[in-house]
């Protein structure tokens, strides 16, 4: 059976939600529309296919690169082609795998509002901008490395000396600084810092274009489809309070809700109390009255309001 895009239940097509009473007409007809070729189209072209563009590029570029290193200086790879061969495969499947993704995307990205998240580096929109970042910050990290080791053609100096000394003898754009650049690059360490960047930098951007997209596929399915329980509290509340009093049949006639607060997780946790036993007290001038005695409890419910626990304290009250 289809599930409801509001509270993760099963339904009839065509029929209102049974748990949460949510209208699936919009989630049926967003599927239909966005199946198949159309499905891929409608969330590629907003962003003129980059992630595909980058794709593209990922080997071209790279065995390009190879070949003018082989022919300008004789540097050889011989790994070059397979090792891009296997970097586009990897770029393509983080696409594909986003594409898959991206309802679980919206998902998270909605329910990143009201999580407690003080940093938001769990976002999906902060992903956009760190995972690039981050690889560029280790890219220079790397660099920093190779620039700190001793010169392939003069040992007595380290890269970075080299190189500006260089610079320093024959100008800034030169043959003899690209060639300097070039020979420090490619043998100034187990990697040169070309290939890791290239390597590195390709798939984050791959991802960071695609999720960039989901994103944006998310702001338009949330103008027509209805939006996830969690974002609702009360509405969140009144489903989990008649799950746990249908639960909660045997306890007594009923519980009493007195307090409600949102988890850090997006959940919400209700707290009520029940019956649970009869005191009877006697004034000094003999009058009996008899009192119900009631039990705290604690309901727990996840983001989707499927409950996780409901904990009866141990705590009596008139």
């Amino acid at each position: 059976m289809p599930e409801c895009i509001v509270c993760k239940t099963d339904y009839t097509p065509g029929k209102p939600c049974p748990r949460c009473g949510a209208d699936n007409r919009p989630w049926e007809e967003w599927q239909r529309e966005h199946r198949g070729l159309n499905g891929w189209i409608t969330f590629l072209l907003p962003g003129w296919y980059l992630p595909v563009l980058l794709i593209a590029l990922t080997f071209l570029v790279g065995i390009t690169a190879a070949w003018e290193l082989w022919r300008a200086r004789g540097v050889s790879w011989p790994w070059a082609s397979p090792s891009l061969g296997i970097l586009t495969l990897a770029c393509i499947i983080i696409l594909v795998a986003v594409y898959e993704s991206r309802y679980r995307i919206r998902e998270q990205h909605l329910l990143s509002r009201i999580q407690q998240d003080p940093t938001g580096l769990l976002s999906a929109r902060s992903q956009i901008m760190i995972v690039p970042l981050a690889v560029i910050v280790a890219i220079l990290a790397w660099t920093a490395m190779i620039l700190a080791w001793p010169a392939p053609t003069a040992p007595e100096m380290n890269c970075l000396n080299y190189l500006l000394t260089t610079i320093l003898s024959h100008g800034l754009l030169n043959t003899a600084v690209l060639n300097a650049a070039i020979e420090v690059t490619t043998q100034g360490g187990p990697l040169s810092v070309a290939a890791l960047g290239y390597g590195s930098l390709m798939p984050a951007l791959v991802y960071s274009s695609s999720l960039w997209l989901a994103l944006a596929h998310a702001n338009r399915m949330n103008r027509r489809v209805p939006l996830p329980i969690f974002l609702h509290t009360a509405h969140l509340a009144k489903v989990v309070r008649a799950e746990a009093e249908q639960e909660c049949s045997n306890l007594g006639p009923g519980l009493i809700w007195e307090g409600m607060e949102r988890t850090d997780d997006g959940g919400i946790k209700l707290m009520a109390r029940y019956r649970h036993d009869r005191k009877v007290l006697e004034d000094l001038a003999g009058k009996k009255t008899d009192l119900p005695l009631h039990t705290k409890c604690e309901v727990l419910a996840d983001p989707w309001g499927r409950i996780r626990s409901i904990k009866p304290k141990n705590e009596l009250q008139v």
